[in-house]
This record gives structure tokens, sequence and C-alpha cells, in this order.
């Protein structure tokens, strides 16, 4: 029961998954119908990564996460053809949920730099090349 409201997008990525291990319930992500159809309707060309084949592309290039805004919610930047893509996860409900996807002006990933957690050094040094 329930069930049909959710679309399920894919698996977590090994690196954010180990890094916030507590937090996740497991490793697949799903969206709700009505979510996905606000980010079609707010972020277009974002939209495509909630396609199954696309979303799981979104997540595998996951290079860090930062607090943005909420708490409760990671918010996790990919590096996706040479723009960086944020979408947002919470875990509410014995499930992993996918909360929004937008492309962030320079001004956003200023602000989440200081709370920026990098998986690797060389995605920190290209981070702060594309920002200054």
């Amino acid at each position: 029961m329930g069930s049909k409201n959710r679309i399920f997008l894919g698996f977590i990525n090994s690196k954010l998954f180990h890094y916030h291990r507590n937090i996740f319930s497991g490793n697949k992500i799903f969206i709700s119908k009505m979510k996905r159809d606000r980010i079609q309707t707010e972020h277009p060309k974002q939209s495509l990564f909630t396609i199954k084949q696309n979303s799981q592309a979104l997540l595998s290039n996951t290079i860090g996460t930062c607090q943005y805004k909420e708490d409760g919610i990671i918010n996790c930047i990919s590096f996706i053809d040479g723009d960086y893509i944020m979408y947002g996860i919470s875990s509410n409900n014995f499930k992993n949920e996918m909360t929004t996807i937008f492309k962030p002006s320079i001004r956003q990933l200023v602000k989440c730099k200081d709370s920026v957690i990098f998986f690797d050094n060389n995605f920190k040094i290209d981070f702060e090349r594309h920002i200054i």
C-alpha cells in the first residue's frame, strides 16, 4: 500500500553511503510523483535526472555533500558534463527520498563552500577553481 506514489531512481553512491551511513535507511533512493512533477515544472532541464537511467548517472557522479539550508536533508553535489548539480536526499518513513534537484548559481555554491565534505581532494581543487 502506498508504494504506487514512489518511483525508484537508483542506488546511492558507495562513498556517499559511507560518509552518511548512520542517516540513510538503505542504499535505494526514491522520488514521489508529486515531487517529480514539481521538478519538471520548476527545473525542466534537471528533471531529466528523475528518469531512472539518468538518475543513476547523477547519483554515481556525486562529488560531495554540504549543509545548504535545512537540517535533516543531505544536499549532494554532482559534477556532470561540466556543470554542478545539487540534489537533496531526506531519510524518512524508512526510505530515502530525493527532495529537490537544481543547477546552483555560483553564489549558492559559495554559500555551501565551508560545509562541503568532498569525497576526494581533486574534487575540492576543481570546485574551488570553479567558484572563483
